[in-house]
């Protein structure tokens, strides 16, 4: 069939100049992305009797037992139609009290069935064709694929990349891009590859680019209870919420990538134009039992006892995967203040090198160039694994540069 203008235009190129379109490079290295693209390249297997060891997305924790059980409690009770679980919006909403000081109510929250469709609707419900947006470059690439389908003339801003490797926000440069107009400016925090956190200094200076050309602003904030350094301050605290969208959610903080629970916060009435509209667009209720299970992992002391046993073994995967890579092979490694990924430069090409790694030691990585054009050299590195399981992965990663390097002179 032919399929819309939507849908090519969701395929854009998120890379400037003559980089991979991102599931074309995901499809290389990972047969669930890049179904249209497959078929184009010659096939990149592992080594005969080698099995797969993956460490660019990462293979996760189990969910505490508090949240399975409350899923089970919920449908056992005879929670099983259409419902809205009030006290869970009560329960966001004390969160965002506790942690960053706000008063919010139930109206100021909508749940949705994961972050991703919190992130389309908000770009639904704010961005017409032809608008102006800024994403920084690299950030979560779900966002350049979003903006683009709805028409959006995406302009990426390029991060800062620093002595150490890291990559942070060019603040000047965005505020300079939006001197020439802009409809919106949205980006990940923490960031998704980086690792960086922005400041409450930085989201104030956002904010006010915000307020100064008019430009609104959504916030994807699905790691903010896995900062290692420093301290993390939500956008909403700082922002004008008839102006932003905060999303959030339990998938990467709880371990709960299998039950989609998500929510956006927003002023009352922009709350209520997006619930209209993901009404309107066929967008599915959260189901309950994951609502259920979601007010487990918000209610005290699990809220913040559950991240915290996630930040131990991601912390000491962060500073093994620094240890092994940092300094080795031209390699730079910096340590990620928050979130599930290392984001190390390597020096290369990363896609031919994420290639060649599948192909000669069986390793799967992420190409950083799929975030976009400041990622070209850089690897995403999981961190959400067992430590055996990065041990292995990185002994592989290392014979697999060194070897890749070798080729190379």
């Amino acid at each position: 069939m032919k399929f819309s203008e939507f849908s090519e235009r969701a395929y854009a190129v998120a890379t400037s100049g003559s980089g991979p379109v991102p599931v074309e490079a995901l499809g290389n290295i990972y047969p669930d992305f890049g179904h249209r693209y497959r078929q184009k390249v010659a096939p990149v297997i592992g080594v005969p009797g080698r099995p797969v060891v993956e460490l660019g997305i990462g293979t996760y924790f189990s969910c505490d037992n508090e949240i399975v059980e409350a899923a089970v409690a919920a449908l056992r009770g005879g929670h099983t139609r259409y419902e809205t679980v009030e006290p869970l919006k009560a329960a966001i909403c004390a969160k965002f009290r506790d942690e960053h000081g706000l008063s919010l109510a139930n109206d100021n929250v909508l749940l949705l069935g994961g972050a991703r469709p919190g992130m389309a609707i908000s770009l639904l419900a704010g961005i017409n064709p032809g608008d102006r947006i800024v994403i920084p470059d690299p950030d979560y690439i779900g966002l350049t694929h979003m903006a683009s389908a709805v028409g959006a003339e995406v302009i990426r801003s390029p991060m800062t990349r620093n002595a150490d490797g890291s990559l942070t926000l060019d603040l000047d440069h965005l505020a300079a891009l939006a001197k020439g107009g802009l409809a919106a400016m949205i980006l990940t925090n923490p960031n998704n590859p980086t690792g960086n956190v922005l400041t409450r200094e930085a989201l104030a200076a956002l904010s006010a680019i915000s307020e100064r050309y008019g430009a609104f602003v959504m916030v994807n904030e699905i790691y903010d209870k896995l900062v290692h350094t420093g301290h993390f301050t939500s956008y909403s605290a700082v922002g004008n919420p008839e102006n932003s969208i905060v999303v959030g959610g339990t998938s990467k903080s709880y371990e709960m990538t299998g039950f989609g629970i998500g929510w956006l916060v927003s002023s009352a009435a922009n709350v209520a134009q997006m619930e209209d509209l993901a009404f309107l667009t066929h967008q599915s209720k959260p189901d309950v039992m994951s609502q259920y299970a979601a007010l487990a992992a918000l209610s005290l002391p699990l809220r913040d006892s559950s991240p915290a046993r996630s930040r131990l073994t991601l912390a000491a995967n962060a500073a093994a995967t620094c240890a092994a890579l940092d300094a080795y092979e031209c390699c730079r490694c910096p340590s990620p203040a928050a979130g599930q990924f290392a984001f190390p430069y390597v020096a290369a090409d990363d896609l031919q090198l994420a290639r060649f790694l599948l192909r000669e030691v069986a390793l799967q990585v992420v190409p950083g160039s799929v975030w976009g054009r400041m990622g070209a050299g850089h690897l995403r590195i999981a961190l959400a694994n067992t430590p055996d399981h990065q041990a292995e992965g990185l002994a592989r990663l290392r014979e697999g540069i060194a070897r890749f390097r070798a080729q190379a002179a």
